[in-house]
């Protein structure tokens, strides 16, 4: 007996839920924006490694506590080459050096937390929402920053960055 012919399998279209949808461009920024805006403080680790004159590498990690509440910030600061540790309030910034064994203390005027990077990135540059990646297995959104006063800056030089947030909490995952 010869087989019967078989039918054409059916095609549904089937949409994928493992992987959820970004919301908007201006969605994706904005909530990024307003997150950080609402943090009483900030608890982060930055590293990097920078190369000069073609084979020497100065690598710093820097870790950032900081209280915008009471306007405070602790940084601890280690390259290859030295380590310091400084405090700084409203009234008082003291830096401690490790290798050399000394404390340092300077008067502070102002808004002592208004140099923090994350703050500069969000207060001097232009976001934009590039799309989705994966970092260590998370989904990310990946941001593009740059500038928002081109004017100020000479013709020669660019400077862009691209940042990632974890699309679930909208905090910075890598820079």
């Amino acid at each position: 007996v010869s087989p019967q012919p078989t039918q054409p399998a059916q095609t549904t279209d089937v949409t994928d839920t493992t992987q959820p949808t970004a919301p908007d461009d201006e969605t994706v920024v904005e909530t990024f924006r307003d997150r950080m805006a609402s943090l009483d403080t900030v608890v982060l680790t930055m590293k990097s490694a920078v190369q000069t004159n073609g084979n020497q590498t100065t690598t710093v990690e820097q870790r950032l506590w900081v209280d915008y509440r009471n306007d405070r910030i602790r940084t601890e600061r280690e390259t290859n080459q030295s380590e310091t540790i400084t405090v700084r309030n409203q009234s008082k910034t003291v830096i401690y050096n490790a290798g050399e064994n000394t404390v340092s203390t300077f008067n502070n005027t102002g808004n002592v937390t208004a140099g923090i990077p994350l703050d500069r990135t969000l207060n001097t540059s232009k976001l934009s929402y590039v799309g989705t990646d994966q970092i260590d297995g998370e989904r990310t959104y990946r941001l593009n920053v740059t500038p928002a006063n081109t004017s100020a800056m000479s013709d020669s030089r660019s400077v862009n960055a691209t940042l990632w947030i974890d699309a679930e909490t909208y905090f910075p995952k890598q820079t």
